[in-house]
């Protein structure tokens, strides 16, 4: 994939090395990541409690839904990493990318088909742009 090509839509897989694999990258996109990009998908709930996840589809709350950990890689060096190796391709000294962003994806708006994850990527990439601008 041409560092120019289009965005990476990864979806945390079944097997334990990719998804350990997605799981850092997501657990390191939180300290790293734009902190106004993380805020469009995590919210803190107070108390000590773990981030709680914003379904980017919906808006409501995914908390308890980690599995339908999904990420979106803008093109760079992640992005090939995935498209040549999948998700276990992901390793730790792949930079991260400004557009990048980590999301879990409520049970209602995970069940749908192509067209149901294309618009999901065209919102994703939408809020992103609404507060960082266009790139």
């Amino acid at each position: 994939m041409a560092a120019n090509g289009p965005s990476r839509d990864v979806r945390s897989p079944s097997d334990p090395v990719g998804r350990a694999k997605v799981f850092g990258r997501a657990t390191r996109w939180f300290a790293e990541g734009d902190p106004r990009v993380v805020a469009l998908f995590w919210r803190d709930p107070g108390g000590g409690r773990d981030l709680e996840p914003i379904c980017p589809a919906c808006g409501a709350s995914a908390a308890g839904q980690l599995r339908a950990l999904r990420g979106s890689l803008p093109p760079g060096p992640a992005a090939a990493a995935v498209a040549a190796g999948g998700p276990a391709a992901l390793r730790r000294d792949l930079p991260m990318a400004l557009e990048e962003a980590w999301f879990c994806v409520c049970a209602p708006c995970a069940g749908g088909d192509g067209a149901a994850d294309a618009r999901l990527a065209r919102r994703v990439a939408a809020l992103i742009r609404a507060v960082l601008g266009p790139r």
